[in-house]
């Protein structure tokens, strides 16, 4: 996985969900789920952490790839709040 986008959206799909589930969690709107997934706008660090707590990976396995954890824990369930600084 090369771009952060497509390592969000393999994690996001491993873990079942879809962009609108995602963006409800993380509190955002959908079509900017779009826009990270599809690499057409920048993230702020917060924004990568709060995603890899959600989708349950390591958040510098999110920001720089590598390779992708054998054992994944369960996701987080509760919705996280204030991604925006």
């Amino acid at each position: 996985m090369d771009t952060i986008g497509k390592r969000i959206r393999l994690a996001r799909e491993l873990r079942g969900i879809n962009q609108r589930e995602l963006s409800n969690r993380l509190d955002i709107q959908q079509p900017t789920v779009s826009h990270w997934e599809a690499d057409h706008s920048d993230m702020r660090i917060s924004s990568v952490v709060k995603i890899a707590e959600v989708l349950a990976v390591p958040p510098g396995w999110l920001a720089f790839g590598g390779p992708l954890p054998k054992r994944m824990p369960p996701s987080r369930e509760s919705t996280p709040r204030g991604i925006r600084e």
